[in-house]
Parts: C-alpha cells; sequence; structure tokens
C-alpha cells in the first residue's frame, strides 16, 4: 500500500481543478517554500516509510518495492539513499548520480552528495520531531540530512537507481 500526497503551493495553472477532479489527498495554499510544504505533506502522512519529490523528479519503476524490501531486511537502518539519473526534459540521459555512503564531515564540505530524490527513510524520524528547517530556502535537504546523522540516525545507500532527476535549468538547485 502506497500514500501519495500532493502539495501545491496554490498554483494558478489549473493544478487545483485537476487535484480537485482526481480526488487526490493534497493541500492547495500559500506556504513559505519548499520546505514549508514538504513538511505539510510529512505531517500528512500515515507510512512507516515516507519520502517525498519536488516537480522536477519521478521514481524508476520498482522503485517503491526496493525501498520496502530494503528496510525489511535492515530494520537497524533508519534513512537511504540509492543512485539517480540526471535527464533533460525530452528524457534523453544527462549522467548519473551514484549514490555514497552519507557521512557528515563529507556533506558539510561538498553540500548533499546524495540526491533527496532518492532519499527514504522512517516514520520514527517524523515521530522524533524532526521536519525540514523552513529557514532554508535551498540546503534544507543538507541540514536535515546533517541533523539526523549528528543525532544517531543510521544511513546507507543502496546500489540501485531509485529516481530520475530532470535538468530543466530553471531548477532551485540552479538558483545562486
Amino acid at each position: 500500500n502506497y500514500e501519495h500526497i500532493i502539495i501545491d503551493g496554490d498554483s494558478t495553472d489549473g493544478t487545483k481543478d485537476w487535484l480537485k477532479g482526481n480526488k487526490l489527498t493534497h493541500i492547495s495554499e500559500k506556504d513559505r517554500g519548499m520546505y514549508d510544504a514538504i513538511n505539510k505533506g510529512m505531517e500528512m502522512a500515515s507510512g512507516d516509510i515516507i519520502s517525498y519529490l519536488n516537480c522536477d523528479e519521478q521514481y524508476l519503476p520498482g522503485t517503491l518495492a526496493t525501498v520496502e524490501n530494503f528496510f525489511n531486511n535492515n530494520p537497524n537502518v533508519d534513512i537511504i539513499f540509492g543512485h539517480a539519473l540526471v535527464t533533460n526534459p525530452d528524457g534523453s540521459l544527462i549522467c548519473f548520480r551514484k549514490a555514497f555512503q552519507p557521512r557528515k564531515h563529507y556533506i558539510m564540505a561538498s553540500h548533499l552528495y546524495v540526491l533527496s530524490c532518492t532519499m527514504f527513510f522512517r516514520r520514527s524520524i517524523l515521530n522524533q520531531g524532526f521536519l525540514f528547517n523552513t529557514d532554508y530556502k535551498s540546503i534544507g535537504d543538507m541540514h536535515f540530512v546533517l541533523q539526523l546523522l549528528k543525532n544517531g540516525f543510521k544511513a546507507k545507500y543502496i546500489e540501485q537507481y531509485l529516481s530520475i532527476f530532470t535538468w530543466t535549468g530553471n531548477n532551485l538547485s540552479a538558483d545562486q
């Protein structure tokens, strides 16, 4: 069983009407930025494994089953990351991003070198009060992962491609 929650920042492009017409679990309202929106979705989630995607990301076929199996077989792991493909908007491959073991000192030295679109974590993290810091515009994911590692949560990466990040040139990560 999978739960999909859509958080829309009160867009005016027809998204709200589409969401209502498809009876999807969603919120469409102004927010204080990307991390505020992600926090809203995570707080609505009821599952044991949590993840999120931004509008320029998607999971590869089989990802959710792979993640579920990994967590079932590794009860001592709290967070996982995997590999990602980076594509152009037309779907053509630009490159691939291999995941590496998340380590706090490496992340502090070079931002978050594992893509958040491949991150999955246990509900216990949310239950202990960890959410994204909404003061950050574009590095909240790095701060979130650092806080988890500093607080003793165990992270691993898996040798599996989990998601696609579409490089549009308008991505928030492209902005200084």
